[in-house]
């Protein structure tokens, strides 16, 4: 967009919903492309949360991505933001890129400490190339192992949290008097598709072509065809393509899973009491799991609490599963 369509869309928004003065607004940036005249513009509509994508700041990853930014480059628009007073910069890493390596990787967090932004999400790359075909171009044999990508992470995630930084939840790092290291220890973590949050709205509403709203225990995703949204529009009618309304046995799971991923632990009793269920009755097929991840000591369970151990906490993705 434009920044003449930004500002009329955004304004359009405004004219809809009466936003608090204390929102949090908050958008993702190509640190390729965004100019001063643009970050001027999101400074005086209200702007006041930036989240950009850094993935590696090493040459040959960035080459075998397709994603050439310096390092130089990310330090001179961090200036700009901060004269700009942005004071909540996120910034997005990704371990597992190809030609990767715990001694490669260790100098990217050395340079991210150095930037110290607010919040750091440190994601594990997929390679899926049948779900993703642009990642067909990435040839296997560069990425690192298995042992090695783990590797790379728990240097990182040691890295982090010896430089200031508390690890919340499953790949987010945060500084300590950031909004969500303060709900991550006051047990006020929340958590939804879009990743974690201090916020705990319960519905939300997705505007645009391929956005996702929840309303009503219900998932809703407008249309990718541009030429179809339109239309439906035209005619009045909501350009939905697809939803999914969650079941019982949906928000029971969801509960638990996010209990996990939020909170490393899980009170069977509370459980049992909100959704009136024997909890070892109901999840009896997963208890073969829960036993496993019991005796590989990734969780313990005692007093109807299952917590994760400081080991489960690297696998709460696969703690997860089970449910």
């Amino acid at each position: 967009l434009t920044e003449n369509q930004f500002t009329t869309l955004f304004k359009a928004l405004q004219s809809y919903y009466d936003i608090h003065p204390q929102c949090e607004i908050a958008i993702e940036i190509d640190p390729r492309v965004n100019t001063n005249t643009f970050l001027d513009m999101l400074q005086q509509l209200g702007f006041n949360r930036i989240s950009m994508g850094i993935q590696d700041f090493d040459p040959k990853v960035q080459k075998a991505i397709n994603r050439i930014q310096p390092f130089e480059s990310i330090l001179l628009l961090q200036k700009e933001l901060k004269t700009r007073q942005f004071n909540a910069i996120n910034m997005d890493l990704i371990y597992g890129l190809p030609h990767q390596t715990t001694h490669s990787f260790k100098a990217t967090i050395e340079k991210i400490i150095t930037l110290k932004p607010n919040r750091i999400a440190l994601y594990g790359y997929a390679h899926v190339p049948w779900l993703k075909s642009h990642q067909r171009l990435i040839k296997e044999k560069t990425l690192p192992s298995p042992e090695e990508k783990l590797n790379i992470f728990i240097q990182s995630s040691n890295l982090l949290t010896q430089n200031g930084y508390n690890a919340i939840a499953m790949d987010h790092f945060a500084l300590d008097d950031d909004e969500l290291s303060t709900a991550y220890k006051t047990g006020n973590l929340y958590r939804n598709f879009m990743g974690y949050t201090t916020q705990p709205a319960k519905e939300y509403i997705g505007l645009g072509t391929t956005s996702i709203g929840f309303l009503s225990n219900t998932f809703i995703q407008n249309t990718d065809d541009l030429k179809h949204y339109y239309n439906c529009l035209d005619n009045q009618e909501l350009p939905i393509q697809k939803g999914l309304n969650l079941s019982f046995d949906d928000q029971l799971r969801q509960h638990i899973i996010l209990a996990l991923m939020c909170h490393y632990q899980l009170n069977i009793k509370e459980t049992e009491a909100s959704f009136n269920i024997h909890f070892e009755t109901y999840f009896s097929s997963s208890m073969p799991h829960i036993k496993q991840c019991i005796k590989d000591k990734l969780i313990t369970m005692e007093n109807k609490e299952i917590k994760a151990t400081a080991l489960g906490k690297l696998f709460i993705r696969n703690i997860c599963l089970g449910f």
